[in-house]
């Protein structure tokens, strides 16, 4: 997703990252302005900007405006003030379906295919999963471990951890799955962290925006988030990481079944 990409900006340099902190700042620009009027904006010429959308893995400045626009608009579709506006008795079956709609569409705007089939082989190959999360990420991890006893893949939920069954974890036979919404919920940040020390591979279902888990673990996946001040976030981001759980237990069970015969 652009905008994730502009908010990371890895590997960019004082230039890039000042191009990226204007789109940022003023988002309608894209829609507004070609390259060269972007250029003149910014003081820069028009091969800067096309090489600063070919690094983020655009053809041309015109193929990165697109791509903008659509993500643009669909959050426009389906903004806050849309929804709790217009919501009634009589349509809140709809508004709930959209925002469904929504939360995927999103969702799967930020997700690596590369990175999801890696954890997915990765999340086959180990002898048993563990999976660290609180409130309502530890209830749909829950969920998400019931799913996998079906294809006899052992896992455990925890919401909290200690020395003694981290130092029983053997980095050979375990991988570990932590979910956190804000990126830097204290107690999976000292979880994470405990698990590097002793070289268990790691996967991080969190947000684009807070990289503090994402850089502790080995593997990542961005859920939906919604902004901190939203008043219906609470309602998506479970979707969202319900959504990329039921994702990885459909590609297991698949690869399962091959596996099997079946």
């Amino acid at each position: 997703m652009i905008r994730h990409q502009l908010q990371k900006q890895i590997d960019f340099t004082y230039q890039e990252k000042m191009i990226a902190d204007y789109i940022l700042e003023h988002p309608h620009c894209i829609l507004e302005y070609n390259a060269r009027e972007l250029a003149d904006m910014l003081y820069t010429s028009s091969s800067t900007i096309i090489r600063f959308c070919k690094k983020l893995g655009f053809s041309g400045f015109p193929s990165f405006q697109r791509q903008y626009a659509y993500e643009h608009s669909l959050r426009n579709q389906f903004s806050e003030k849309v929804v709790l506006d217009n919501v009634t008795s009589q349509n809140v079956c709809n508004v709930l379906e959209n925002m469904y709609h929504y939360v995927f569409q999103e969702t799967n705007l930020s997700l690596d295919q590369e990175e999801l089939n890696k954890i997915v082989s990765l999340l086959l190959d180990k002898e048993k999963i563990i999976l660290y999360g609180t409130q309502f990420n530890y209830l749909m991890l829950q969920s998400f471990a019931l799913n996998l006893s079906s294809i006899n893949k052992m896992a455990q939920v925890f919401n909290d951890s200690n020395n003694f069954h981290l130092d029983s974890l053997n980095p050979k036979e375990n991988v570990v799955i932590i979910s956190s919404h804000s990126g830097n919920n204290p107690q999976m940040i000292r979880i994470a962290l405990e698990l590097k020390k002793r070289h268990i591979t790691t996967i991080a279902l969190t947000n684009p925006s807070d990289h503090t888990l994402e850089k502790l673990c080995d593997y990542h996946l961005y859920l939906f988030s919604a902004d901190e001040n939203s008043r219906i976030g609470f309602l998506q981001w479970p979707i969202s990481l319900n959504y990329i759980l039921q994702i990885l237990y459909i590609c297991m069970l698949e690869k399962y079944k091959k596996i099997k015969g079946d």
